[in-house]
């Protein structure tokens, strides 16, 4: 029979050791925490007009404790409220489609013959080539061949009228 209790101490023992330590840790936020919370921020200018700003109040010069203000949660909520408001009431007037501008019967005649010759362009081609931003030459996809063709058929729909 083996004896096991050599590990099983050893197994104690850390354990004990981690409890001791989480304990140490906690006691040491507990302690700290009231400091930095308490510590203010000062404000003061030295004898060359820089303003420095620091936690502990400096002893050779005046200083001014600044005032800073963090957000509660009351704030966060009557901010989230006022903004939901906000949205409801835009949510709530009517959208109006923007104008398109007016084109004259030439550059739509224009407009339509180059969206033909696009379409029989790329219709023609088996695969399309195009220069990306490095000037390199990249064949497309056939989803982007694809896609291209159905926006030259929506300008010829737009266009030839």
């Amino acid at each position: 029979m083996k004896n096991y209790t050599g590990i099983y101490s050893l197994l104690i023992n850390h354990r004990r050791l981690y409890i001791k330590q989480m304990i140490v840790t906690v006691l040491m936020m507990i302690m700290v925490s009231p400091v930095a919370i308490g510590s203010g921020i000062y404000k003061w200018t030295d004898e060359n007009g820089k303003i420095h700003y620091g936690s502990a109040k400096p002893s050779d010069a005046d200083s001014e404790r600044m005032n800073i203000k963090v957000d509660t949660t009351k704030r966060i909520k009557k901010k989230k409220k006022k903004a939901q408001e906000e949205t409801e009431e835009a949510e709530e007037l009517p959208i109006e489609a923007p104008e398109t501008p007016k084109i004259s019967k030439k550059e739509k005649a224009r407009a339509c013959k180059d969206a033909r010759a696009r379409l029989q362009n790329i219709q023609s081609h088996g695969r399309l080539r195009e220069f990306d931003e490095k000037g390199n030459s990249v064949i497309l996809a056939e989803e982007q061949r694809q896609k291209r063709i159905s926006e030259a058929k929506k300008r010829i729909r737009e266009n030839c009228k």
